[in-house]
C-alpha cells in the first residue's frame, strides 16, 4: 500500500477518495503497514469493509521504514503510532545509558509483549 497511487487504490479496492485518504495518512504514519491486520485501525474503514477487500490487499513489508531507535528524535519517534509519550520518554532516557537494541525494550518492560509485537516489523534491530 505504501508505494500504490492513489487512483490506484480507489479503483482495484472500490473505495471512496476520502476513505484511500485515510488509508494513505496512515500510512504516513505508520511509514508503511506491516501486516494487513493494521488497516483495522484506519478511521473510516470498517472492518466489515476490510474484510470484504482482504484477498485483494497485499502488503510489502520491504518498503518500511525502520525507526532507528538510537538515532531518531524525541519529535521523529512520538510520530509514530504505536509509540506513546510515556515509551518514547523511557527510550530516550535508556539511550543516555546504552545501545538500545530492539530487545532491550522488552527486557526492560518498556514495551508489553503486545506492543513489542506490533512494533517489532518497523524496529531496526
Amino acid at each position: 500500500i505504501k508505494t500504490a497511487y492513489s487512483d490506484v487504490i480507489v479503483h482495484s479496492l472500490n473505495i471512496s477518495t476520502w476513505l484511500d485518504s485515510m488509508i494513505l495518512k496512515f500510512t504516513k504514519l505508520f511509514v508503511g503497514y506491516a501486516t494487513r491486520e493494521q488497516l483495522f485501525d484506519v478511521y473510516g474503514f470498517d472492518s466489515a469493509d476490510v474484510k470484504k477487500r482482504w484477498d485483494f490487499i497485499r502488503i510489502d513489508t520491504g518498503h518500511i521504514t525502520k525507526i532507528q531507535l538510537n538515532e531518531s528524535t524525541f519529535r521523529s519517534l512520538l510520530r509514530h503510532p504505536y509509540l506513546t509519550y510515556d515509551i518514547v520518554k523511557q527510550i530516550v532516557s535508556l539511550r543516555e545509558d546504552t545501545t538500545i537494541h530492539a530487545s532491550l525494550l522488552l527486557k526492560r518492560q518498556i514495551l508489553t509483549p503486545e506492543e513489542f509485537k506490533k512494533l517489532r516489523p518497523y524496529l531496526s534491530p
